[in-house]
């Protein structure tokens, strides 16, 4: 469990090592050089890590030559419930480091004989077939992709307007949950749990009735944004993403990790949006995940 002795699973590849909370310093600091999208999200998902789930890193074994290879070529976070398997995967080397990772933190024999289904978050592009080959030795069926842009903030302060917003509470979550496209049973509770962690997130209010939000995911990703049918076209959604940039400026811890959020491959009007306020694409990632296969009744 998170926490006790870190486990390792070695091979000529490298070690597939589990870590512990007491380790988590020593491994963040190793990512400090990371740069770009997967070196971010890593990070912001280390430091919120509050102990649930387990995280796995693989690590070079050393050289015929006896250099000693520190590097972290890949990373994986492994959620577990009733239901399934949450993933967010990274790989800083190649598809082969990922894949090696995956398949020795989680065996799909294992998911295979749980019958549980399998979800990865914003999964880098270049790992998709990774994840196919994954369902397939894993018995899982059903398979669904949901291909997305990554989107950074990279603007000059100067460049932001002035606007008022204030934070959300868990008292607007069932507005949120309401008009949110991925609603679920579960996803209340998600939102809640958002809410109530760290920066939770942002709304504009009119008249006193939340117009427009914007929450805040463990990867530090901004998300859910929606603005109610009635205050469209108004400008809202433009005037709230400034605000909570600018905002972001008063926080050098905040504002050095970059703003950035996924947008469903598409969605031309929060592209626009988006990128009018200093955003760029950085990356294409993707939501994919699978379920059991059922079982034929004799």
């Amino acid at each position: 469990a998170p926490g006790g002795q870190p486990q390792a699973h070695g091979t000529e590849r490298g070690r597939a090592i589990r870590l512990s909370a007491d380790d988590r310093h020593d491994f963040l600091t190793a990512w400090l050089e990371v740069h770009g999208a997967a070196g971010q999200r890593l990070r912001n998902l280390l430091e919120r890590w509050d102990g649930c789930g387990a995280w796995w890193y693989l690590q070079p074994e050393k050289t015929e030559e006896g250099e000693n290879t520190t590097a972290l070529t890949a990373a994986l976070h492994v959620a577990s419930s009733a239901t399934g398997y949450k993933l967010h995967l990274f790989s800083l080397a190649n598809p082969q480091s990922a894949d090696f990772l995956l398949r020795r933190a989680l065996p799909p024999g294992d998911v295979a004989a749980g019958r549980r289904g399998v979800m990865f978050a914003a999964l880098d592009a270049s790992l998709l077939p990774v994840a196919a080959a994954y369902f397939d030795d894993a018995g899982l069926t059903d398979s669904w992709t949901e291909p997305c842009g990554m989107f950074a903030w990279d603007t000059q302060p100067d460049q932001l307007g002035n606007e008022d917003v204030t934070r959300l509470t868990v008292e607007d979550a069932e507005l949120i949950n309401e008009h949110w496209t991925y609603k679920s049973e579960t996803s209340l509770e998600l939102v809640r749990h958002l809410l109530r962690a760290g920066a939770g997130g942002w709304g504009a209010r009119v008249q006193g009735r939340l117009a427009s939000w914007c929450l805040f995911y463990e990867d530090g990703a901004w998300g859910m944004m929606h603005t109610l049918e009635a205050y469209r076209r108004r400008g809202l959604g433009r005037r709230l993403v400034a605000a909570m940039l600018r905002e972001a400026q008063k926080d050098d811890a905040q504002l050095r990790k970059k703003p950035f959020c996924f947008i469903v491959e598409g969605n031309t009007a929060s592209e626009r949006l988006f990128t009018s306020l200093g955003f760029r694409h950085v990356a294409r990632v993707a939501w994919t995940g699978a379920r059991p296969r059922k079982v034929e009744a004799d």
